[in-house]
């Protein structure tokens, strides 16, 4: 059999028109992404109401999703990388992949807190959670540079394996916080809670987020462990154009939140106004 009817290589299918469309879409999922981004920044400067502790891991969330998105599109498209270059954009994507796994964790367990546990006084310290995420996360960075660079199955075994799984894992253990979430939620819900139909939606949409990664991780990446193989390079470009567009759900997760609280403010300031016309 001659040349001309080998498989095509890498570089061939991704100059195929069908993968050029893909590469289209993700661009526009990245420019959207930011014009979303900062949608939330120009909130957070001007209403005064929305810089509080929810928005804010939102924000990182959202400005960590971008990174990831960006530098798995270098990592996907961009295929004449040499040192140190290329050990750069694999760290940095490895580290705000999961990155984001972290952030989502840190927005559950803060939703848990305030809707489950209600009167916990342990409030959480952004800075000290930055630097615990960003270091996790640079640590499994340096562990995926390092094995690239030196020992190229390992690296195979680390991303299939080691790193899909605890990713998987991770974000079931999210998906279970939510069903307790939501259990606690529709019953308050029930009781006529004041807040509690905004805690739903934010609900609803954060756990849809975290649903649809675990399915990614499940389709893409355990099919792939189990079969030996690569997963179908169409499923696997699919769902990093859904990734790409993320910050969508994210942002409407941050103006819910900043509604609810602008509701919260604006009543209290009628109230303390009327009170004051009284007396």
């Amino acid at each position: 059999m001659n040349s001309s009817a080998s498989a095509p290589s890498s570089e061939d299918l991704l100059n195929h028109d069908g993968y050029q469309t893909f590469k289209v879409l993700w661009l526009c999922g990245i420019v959207i992404s930011i014009l979303c981004f900062l949608i939330q920044i120009t909130f957070f400067i001007l209403i005064r109401s929305s810089r509080k502790i929810d928005e804010k891991i939102l924000c990182h969330i959202t400005f960590t999703r971008i990174v990831a998105t960006v530098f798995e599109f270098c990592v996907m498209y961009v295929q004449r990388f040499f040192f140190p270059w290329r050990e750069l954009t694999f760290g940095i994507y490895f580290t705000s992949d999961f990155a984001i796994v972290c952030w989502m964790l840190v927005f559950t367990k803060h939703l848990y807190d305030k809707i489950v546990i209600v009167f916990n006084t342990t409030k959480i310290k952004l800075i000290i959670v930055t630097v615990a995420v960003w270091l996790t996360s640079a640590i499994f960075g340096a562990v995926a540079v390092y094995l690239l660079r030196y020992n190229t199955d390992y690296f195979i075994k680390f991303c299939t394996f080691f790193y899909v799984i605890l990713k998987l894992v991770i974000q079931i253990v999210n998906s279970l916080i939510y069903i307790r979430i939501f259990y606690v939620a529709f019953r308050r819900r029930n009781s006529n809670s004041s807040d509690s139909e905004s805690v739903v939606k934010v609900a609803c949409v954060a756990f849809l987020l975290i649903v649809t990664t675990c399915i990614q991780i499940i389709v893409t990446d355990i099919i792939a462990i189990i079969k030996g193989t690569e997963t179908n390079f169409v499923l696997v470009k699919s769902f990093c154009v859904i990734n790409s567009v993320h910050v969508v759900p994210l942002t409407v997760i941050f103006i819910i939140i900043m509604k609810a609280k602008m509701r919260q403010t604006i009543t209290k300031t009628v109230t303390v106004r009327l009170m004051e016309l009284v007396t």
